[in-house]
């Protein structure tokens, strides 16, 4: 399952791996927007916020909706198609060029880049889809606990991309640590081990 696994990919950060600039918004506490069914079948009623103390697997299909929703916004906030894309053109130069030959080269890269454009589609590993999102609705975890693992996981995907820098370029000895450190297996954050017990075919 692709997008159910966003808490440890993508192909974007690392072979296999996975705050915002605003506050990062905590999906169960968020008011829910407007649930698409009801207004289809002529209802004005928004859909209430699901309770951070709600089981995931316990949620109405309109309050999962929402939750999916946030966690989809929260993928394109953080980690936009510009900084997707000039995370792996900066990649393809950190460890062949100096610091401003990189920062040219990453920007002609970007120049090439239609994944760069903010209407381009979004990539899969950074999207959460209808059969993901139902995937999420199975799992016996509470909103709370799943919420603060995604965020400590999107923080440490945000903290190693914002590493790949071509400040780095002149050093080779740290362009090599940033690159292994992106590389290797992440961690499991403490606020993950209950999402580990309970759900693990979301990791």
């Amino acid at each position: 399952m692709r997008g159910a696994r966003v808490l440890r990919r993508s192909r974007w950060l690392m072979p296999g791996l996975l705050t915002v600039l605003v506050a990062c918004p905590r999906l169960g506490e968020e008011a829910a927007e407007q649930d698409e069914d009801a207004s289809e079948q002529g209802s004005s009623a928004g859909v209430a916020a699901a309770s951070s103390e709600q089981r995931l697997d316990q949620l109405g299909r309109g309050e999962l909706q929402a939750l999916c929703r946030e966690l989809n916004l929260e993928l394109s906030m953080r980690f936009d198609n510009r900084r997707l894309a000039t995370y792996e053109c900066t990649r393809q130069y950190i460890d062949r060029t100096d610091s401003l030959t990189c920062n040219q080269a990453v920007n002609d890269c970007l120049l090439g880049s239609p994944q760069a454009s903010l209407s381009a589609p979004r990539p899969p590993d950074f999207q959460i889809d209808q059969a993901e999102c139902a995937a999420i609705g199975e799992c016996r975890l509470t909103v709370g606990e799943f919420d603060t693992c995604i965020g400590d996981r999107f923080d440490q995907s945000d903290e190693l991309m914002a590493r790949i820098s071509c400040s780095l370029a002149n050093n080779p000895e740290a362009v090599d640590a940033a690159l292994r450190e992106a590389d290797s297996t992440r961690r499991v954050p403490q606020s993950c081990v209950g999402l580990v017990s309970i759900c693990p075919e979301l990791l």
